[in-house]
C-alpha cells in the first residue's frame, strides 16, 4: 500500500505540474479527477466494510501430504460494492509448531456473496488449527485500507499413518509375568483380583457390579479390578528437546507415527499397556490405560496436541513426579534424541529407547543397562518392522 501511495503522489505531482504549465480545462480535469476519484472510491470502500459477513468451513479430518479444502463464505449485505478485500488464513500444527498462511483476495458487488475455496497441505501429523483473523478492505487502487475485527477458527486432525510392527517380549520378562504382584495405586483389568469396592456410578459396566455386597448394603456397589504390575507395559512419548538447536519437524512426525504404531501393535496382540505423554495444557504427565483400538483413538487425539518444545522436564521426570517408582516390567520411550535420564525409569525392569536419527551402530544394550534402537525419518516403517521390547 505504501508503494501505491507513493506512486499516487508522484502522479498528482505530475498532474499539478501539467496544469501549472498548461493551465486549461483539460489539465484541470485530470488533476481534479486524480484527487477526487481515489478519495471517493476510498469512502465507498469504507462504507462497504461494515456490511461484510464472513464464515468458513473446514473438514474435521485430513490425510498427510494430501490437500484438504476449506471454504470461505463471504457476503456483502450493503448497497456499496466491496472493491478490494483480503482475508488471511493461518494454519498451525499443535504437534510440530509449524505453520502456513494463505492470503485470499476477493471483491463483491452490492448485496452479493461468494464462496472462496482454498487448499492446505500438511506433511506432518498433528492437530491443525485453521484461523482467520486478518480481514482488510479498501479501494480498487489499493490506496486506503480498513481493518475489520473478525476471528474464527476450526480444528482439523491429521492422524498418524500407522505401519505394522511385530512386537515380541523377552523370555525372561515373560517368565516373571506370572507374579501375583498387583498395583496398590491404580485399578486394572484382572478379574481375579479386586482393587477396591466403591459406589456405583452411572455408566459403569453392569458386569462390574458386586451384587452380593450391593444386596447387603442396600445400594449398588461396583468392584474395581486389580492391575498386575509385571504384566504392564509403559509407552512414553518424549516431547522435550534438550540437546539440539533446531527442532526437526520430520523427526517429530516420525516419532509420533512410531509411538502410535507400536501402541496399535500392542493392542492387536492383546497386550494391555499405559500410554504417557506431556499434557499440552497442564504440562503434567497424561496417562491412558490401553487395551483396544477405541481407547487408542482417543489417546491419539491427546498426544497430537502435545507440542515438541525446547527445554523443560523430560517425560521420565514427569513420570517420576507422578509416581514414587516405576512399577512396569517393560518401558518404551519414543524420542527425537537420546533421553538423558532413562535411569529414572529403571527398577529391575527392561527400558527401551526408540530414537529418531540415532546411530544404528549402538542398537542393543547400552552401558546403563537400557536398550536402544535407532530409526530414520525416511525408513522407520522398515527399520522397526520387528521389535523386541
Amino acid at each position: 500500500m505504501t508503494r501505491r501511495r507513493v506512486c499516487w503522489m508522484l502522479w498528482l505531482f505530475g498532474a499539478a505540474v501539467l496544469h501549472w504549465f498548461g493551465n486549461n480545462a483539460g489539465t484541470f480535469t485530470v488533476l481534479f479527477a486524480s484527487i477526487v476519484v481515489p478519495v471517493l472510491l476510498a469512502a465507498l470502500g469504507s462504507f462497504a466494510a461494515g456490511s461484510i459477513r464472513v464464515t468458513f468451513d473446514m473438514p474435521r479430518d485430513g490425510t498427510k501430504n494430501e490437500p484438504f479444502t476449506g471454504v470461505l463464505h463471504v457476503q456483502n449485505a450493503g448497497f456499496f460494492p466491496v472493491q478490494r478485500a483480503v482475508c488471511r488464513v493461518t494454519c498451525t500444527n499443535a504437534l510440530t509448531g509449524a505453520g502456513m498462511t494463505r492470503v485470499l483476495p476477493f471483491s463483491l458487488p452490492p448485496k452479493g456473496k461468494t464462496d472462496i475455496r482454498f487448499d492446505l497441505v500438511s506433511s506432518h501429523c498433528g492437530r491443525l488449527t485453521v484461523t482467520t483473523d486478518h480481514l482488510r478492505t479498501g479501494d480498487v487502487f489499493g490506496l486506503f485500507e480498513r481493518s475489520i475485527a473478525f476471528h474464527a477458527e476450526h480444528g482439523l486432525w491429521i492422524r498418524p499413518s500407522r505401519f505394522p510392527v511385530n512386537v515380541s517380549l523377552p523370555e525372561q520378562a515373560d517368565a516373571i509375568a506370572d507374579s501375583d504382584e498387583y498395583s496398590m495405586t491404580q485399578p486394572g483389568y484382572d478379574p481375579s483380583e479386586t482393587y477396591a469396592i466403591r459406589a456405583y456410578i452411572p455408566g459403569d459396566p453392569i458386569r462390574s457390579i458386586h451384587w452380593k455386597l450391593s444386596q447387603k448394603a442396600d445400594t449398588l456397589l461396583t468392584r474395581e479390578l486389580g492391575l498386575p504390575v509385571v504384566r504392564r507395559m509403559l509407552l512414553l512419548l518424549e516431547t522435550t528437546i534438550l540437546g539440539t538447536d533446531t527442532i526437526n519437524a520430520d523427526a517429530m512426525d516420525a516419532a509420533a507415527e512410531v509411538f502410535a504404531s507400536v501402541s496399535s501393535a500392542l493392542c492387536g496382540q492383546g497386550v494391555a499397556h499405559t500410554l504417557g505423554y506431556r499434557d499440552a495444557e497442564t504440562g503434567a504427565l497424561r496417562e491412558w490405560e490401553l487395551a483396544d483400538e477405541d481407547t487408542l483413538a482417543m489417546a491419539t487425539e491427546g498426544f497430537l496436541t502435545s507440542t515438541f518444545t525446547k527445554g523443560g522436564n523430560t517425560v521420565a521426570a514427569r513420570f517420576r513426579d507422578a509416581h514414587e517408582l516405576c512399577a512396569y516390567a517393560h518401558v518404551v520411550v519414543v524420542a527425537v534424541e537420546t533421553p538423558p535420564d532413562l535411569d529414572l525409569l529403571r527398577n529391575g525392569n527392561r527400558v527401551t529407547a526408540l530414537v529418531c536419527n540415532g546411530e544404528p551402530a549402538w542398537n542393543g544394550y547400552q552401558p546403563d543397562g537400557t536398550y536402544a534402537f535407532a530409526f530414520s525419518t525416511e525408513n522407520y516403517a522398515i527399520e522397526l518392522d520387528m521389535l523386541e521390547l
